[in-house]
């Protein structure tokens, strides 16, 4: 998978871009060269909240928007199941897979910001590993 993050102040917001991903497995999931047979793309938006309390400060919150977007050949032990029950069951599988995801990554960058924001040194380290690409 790689994964392009892509600041845009104008809008207030964080895009990041996933492409390339692939799925592995067990050996059957691999012997089904599923990897040849679909493309999965998926474009997160990252928005910083600020809203009124009735309790005095405000209430801040990061809010991820996703999108995805699979295409896909019907591969031969899925052609015996119609396509709007196969259509359905993977969207909602996709879905809850992109819900968990995004609390992960969100719980990881709050809780990174946090000690960002509290340790110069973490601070410096982050600074110089910017120099180098990520890695996923």
């Amino acid at each position: 998978m790689t994964v392009t993050v892509d600041p845009d102040s104008a809008a207030g917001c964080v895009k990041l871009t996933a492409t390339n991903c692939t799925i592995r497995g067990s050996p059957l999931i691999e012997s089904l060269n599923i990897n040849q047979a679909f493309v999965v793309e998926m474009e997160t938006y990252l928005n910083y909240l600020k809203e009124p309390s009735e309790f005095g400060a405000p209430s801040e919150y990061l809010q991820a928007v996703a999108d995805i977007t699979v295409t896909t050949e019907n591969l031969a032990p899925f052609k015996l199941i119609p396509h709007s029950v196969l259509s359905s069951t993977a969207t909602s599988v996709v879905s809850a897979l992109l819900g968990s995801m995004l609390r992960i990554f969100i719980n990881k960058l709050a809780a990174d910001y946090t000690r960002w924001s509290c340790d110069a040194a973490y601070r410096e380290e982050r600074q110089k590993a910017h120099l180098k690409p990520p890695t996923f």
